[in-house]
């Protein structure tokens, strides 16, 4: 058998050689020699830089404690979603969001912890901005009292920038409810005005058939 025919393999700790029987002559040549000693650095100093590129290392090549890398969680916002930063191993963190029943929406891998801690922070702020989630049903009373069903998209998003006061309402009964009770405030004031259009009794009457369902406001 010659020499390039006998495998050689041998361990140290971290440190592992495989290769043929000339292979490894050469080897233990060189390095006895010191002529591998720039290869050897130049491994050490790549392996660094992947540490550092994973999280695990610094700018200045210093281990990072984990406890330095806390996961975070938003609790429920405004919209009933929840954003997380959660340590998925492999030095992996994800950034993702659900809605209230914990159903995906969307999600973000990152390698650099400080990246994924920007994607978070500008998530919450997003969805705590608006009161819904795009595809959520929502009503609205209009300017002549009308119920208008609308969904949320992004042109709710630009109509709640323009006019942040608007009031919005989860189910159409609450939209109803609320509209019966803008009219009722509409006619006490009327009634209680100083130059009143009708005698006093008949705006008791209509608030009090409004209020009893009688008439639909």
């Amino acid at each position: 058998m010659t020499n390039n025919e006998i495998r050689i393999e041998a361990v140290n700790k971290h440190l592992t050689f495989k290769g043929n029987a000339n292979e490894a002559i050469d080897f233990v040549d060189n390095m006895r020699e010191g002529e591998l000693n720039n290869e050897v650095n130049d491994l050490l100093f790549n392996i660094e830089r992947s540490l550092q590129d994973a999280g695990v290392y610094d700018e200045h090549f210093n281990l990072i404690d984990a406890q330095d890398k806390p996961e975070l969680y938003s609790g429920i916002l405004k919209p009933g979603a929840e954003v997380m930063l959660r340590d998925n191993g492999d030095y992996i963190w994800t950034v993702d969001v659900r809605d209230r029943n914990d159903e995906y929406i969307l999600g973000y891998e990152y390698c650099d912890y400080d990246q994924a801690v920007k994607k978070y922070n500008k998530l919450v702020e997003y969805y705590d901005k608006y009161p819904f989630l795009e595809g959520d049903t929502y009503w609205t009373i209009g300017p002549r009292y009308d119920v208008i069903e609308s969904m949320w998209d992004p042109n709710s998003e630009e109509h709640h920038d323009e006019c942040s006061h608007q009031v919005y309402y989860t189910s159409e009964a609450q939209a109803l409810q609320a509209r019966k009770n803008i009219i009722i405030d509409f006619l006490i004031d009327e009634k209680n005005a100083s130059s009143v259009q009708y005698p006093i009794n008949i705006y008791n009457r209509i608030i009090d058939k409004i209020k009893k369902d009688e008439i639909v406001a």
